[in-house]
């Protein structure tokens, strides 16, 4: 809307090139303003202007948000995975039974055994699958080779890569944090197997408190360890078992992964699944 700040009457007819009749001052007064707000093209605050014919005084624009910055607005959503076999593959496989995975040399990582820290396919590609979109979680049986391991690190700088989680990881320290028995971040260590469904609902409610809602039925869960799927039929969430086209038959009878998470699993599919 135009605003108008119209000078006193008495001024106007005191100025020596104004026609001194009332009707025909304001006559010429009225057509000098339309030229001059078509000719500027925007609106023009006659009181206070700064003569460019721009807006200038209490005319502002609202402040805008930075963008890497977390808002409430719009549907968010949760990808939450076990961490060996899921995300990592095993170690000293990289070369030989699983090349699509990648192998950090002088990352240690102690899982199963020991070896360099070997990436998942779907563990390098995170950021072009579905939870690109998504906040992050992590719900392992394992500490991740303890603390200040540089797995944990890597797993933070590298893997875990989604524009919301990675605004969050800046905006709120505590999100980087690794949480063992109890749940105050939404990276968890040290659950048991076959109740990870009770971790990924302490997230959940995390997030929460963090003032970010996601609803049950876009958390999604990934894991390569069978016993870990079928609990969470008894919940809203999602969850798919994954490396289901390799398998460690060294421990029972391929109960976990061999080459962890491919990137065709990690998909935003309702419901739970299992490998067979």
């Amino acid at each position: 809307m135009t605003v108008l700040h119209l000078a006193p009457c008495a001024v106007l007819r005191s100025h020596p090139h104004l026609p001194s009749r009332p009707g025909m001052a304001m006559y010429s007064f009225l057509t000098v303003l339309a030229m001059a707000w078509l000719a500027a093209g925007e609106p023009t605050n006659l009181a206070s202007g700064n003569g460019t014919g721009e807006a200038s005084g209490n005319l502002r624009k609202p402040p805008q948000l930075p963008p890497d910055v977390p808002t409430a607005s719009g549907p968010s959503c949760l990808c939450v995975f076990d961490i060996d076999r899921t995300l990592t593959g095993k170690q000293g496989t990289a070369r030989n039974d699983c090349p699509a995975d990648k192998e950090i040399f002088g990352v240690w990582d102690t899982a199963y055994g020991l070896g360099f820290l070997t990436i998942s396919e779907a563990g390098q590609n995170l950021q072009n699958t579905f939870c690109k979109k998504c906040y992050m979680g992590i719900v392992s049986h394992g500490i991740a080779t303890g603390r200040n391991s540089g797995k944990r690190s890597y797993l933070l700088q590298h893997v875990l890569v989604s524009k919301p989680f990675q605004a969050l990881l800046h905006s709120n320290v505590q999100a980087a944090q690794w949480s063992i028995g109890t749940v105050h971040s939404p990276l968890v260590l040290g659950w048991p197997d076959g109740e990870k469904q009770n971790a990924v609902s302490d997230i959940v409610r995390w997030y929460k408190q963090q003032g970010i809602d996601v609803l049950d039925q876009d958390v999604y869960f990934f894991g390569d360890r069978t016993e870990n799927i079928p609990p969470f039929n008894s919940t809203n969430f999602n969850a798919r078992e994954i490396s289901c086209a390799s398998r460690d038959m060294s421990h029972g009878d391929g109960i976990i992964g061999l080459c962890g998470a491919t990137r065709d699993e990690i998909v935003d599919v309702k419901g739970v699944f299992g490998c067979l």
